[in-house]
């Protein structure tokens, strides 16, 4: 099975950056003497389907582990991102071609072609026991996100104690939407994660902290995992 921080598990914070950093914690006819044999069938050969950038599939074998070793964070409500990998995951980690280990902060697509969300995780979680999962996942990319003061960032951003940085709510007018607008291909959206805030990284408490400690003067550098 999956351990998940649920989002009832502890009470959400919610910070409104919409104003300032200080006032608030982001697919005819045939002749009739013709021989009209019909062509020999050719079976098409079957190609197997391209995955789209960034994702890729984990055949995980648990067999000789108690679970499957991930831990997931769900506590955004949206999507599950990997938080911690042991046992089973660990050991496929240790074995796999380079660039497919599990990574924390990794979204998890579907189980054994099923689509998952934060919300279908937890009662979902018992036919996920067995010898062997096929899981999809989405690497997210990180990107340096500098946003020039003075003015208002114009995001909300939630967090928990354990969750996977500090993810963005809401997008409204300001630094962040002016970004998007400079940066189309670099565009930060809801669900993405902040993990660091110049050059700091830490826990999402701290994250917040140093966000603050800028007021309205000091531009800040946002490490970005972007998701889509």
């Amino acid at each position: 099975m999956f351990v998940c921080c649920c989002k009832d598990a502890a009470k959400e914070t919610e910070v409104d950056l919409n104003k300032s950093i200080i006032q608030s914690a982001v697919l005819g006819e045939a002749d009739e003497n013709e021989d009209t044999q019909m062509p020999e069938k050719v079976e098409a050969e079957e190609k197997p389907t391209e995955l789209p950038a960034r994702t890729f599939e984990v055949e995980l074998d648990v067999s000789g582990h108690n679970d499957s070793g991930i831990t997931l964070d769900i506590s955004s409500g949206e999507f599950p991102v990997v938080r911690q990998t042991e046992g089973a995951a660990k050991a496929w980690n240790n074995v796999c071609p380079a660039g497919m280990e599990i990574k924390r902060c990794d979204r998890l697509l579907r189980v054994d072609g099923q689509e998952v969300a934060c919300a279908l995780v937890v009662p979902n979680l018992a036919t996920f026991a067995k010898q062997h999962l096929k899981l999809t996942f989405k690497r997210p990319i990180e990107t340096e996100v500098v946003l020039k003061k003075p003015g208002k960032l114009g995001m909300t951003i939630n967090y928990k104690k354990e969750t996977v940085g500090v993810w963005i709510a809401e997008i409204s007018d300001g630094l962040l939407a002016a970004w998007n607008e400079a940066n189309p291909d670099s565009v930060v959206s809801k669900q993405d994660r902040i993990i660091g805030v110049n050059g700091f990284r830490g826990e999402p408490s701290a994250i917040i902290e140093k966000m603050r400690a800028g007021g309205d003067s000091s531009d800040l550098v946002l490490s970005i995992l972007r998701y889509a």
